[in-house]
């Protein structure tokens, strides 16, 4: 079983100065650095080398994965954790996280046969639902003011 966590390319500046990092990044070097990259799939050991993970179920079937939240992060917006963008075809340029077109990978579940030929795949979409108006609420978890891609695109 593969697991991989989603993520996108925010820039491919030769100076990306990312929201979450003190200091200016290379996105023209390769190996790419990791700050060239956002969403939860960057917490990956060894990302962006490393994308995803495997286990085998004949191991054990239950796997957790735990990971940071947006605010933990710091990132200003949902974009982190939510793939909702339906237009992926496109740069996106916003201030220290843009997109790069067609680099976002989902959430995806891959289960594989012994020879590793994919048999069954779950692709996921998580998505957010902001507040019009009113104040957070910290002990809410629906209580929301972050911005996800639909509404800091808008």
């Amino acid at each position: 079983m593969f697991i991989y966590p989603y993520y996108y390319r925010a820039s491919t500046s030769a100076a990306f100065q990312p929201t979450w990092s003190v200091s200016e990044v290379d996105c023209t070097a390769f190996p790419l650095p990791a700050d060239c990259f956002s969403g939860v799939g960057t917490e990956v050991k060894d990302f962006p080398r490393a994308v995803g993970y495997y286990f085998k179920p004949s191991d054990s079937l239950y796997r957790h994965f735990e990971f940071s939240s947006a605010h933990s992060k710091w990132r200003g917006t949902n974009r982190w954790s939510c793939n909702t963008l339906t237009d992926r075809t496109m740069n996106i340029s916003l201030s220290g996280d843009g997109f790069i077109a067609n680099s976002m990978a989902d959430y995806q579940f891959l289960c594989t046969d012994r020879w590793l030929q994919p048999r069954y795949t779950i692709n996921l979409t998580i998505t957010d639902e902001d507040e019009e108006g009113g104040d957070p609420d910290p002990d809410d978890p629906d209580s929301n003011h972050r911005a996800d891609w639909n509404s800091a695109v808008d």
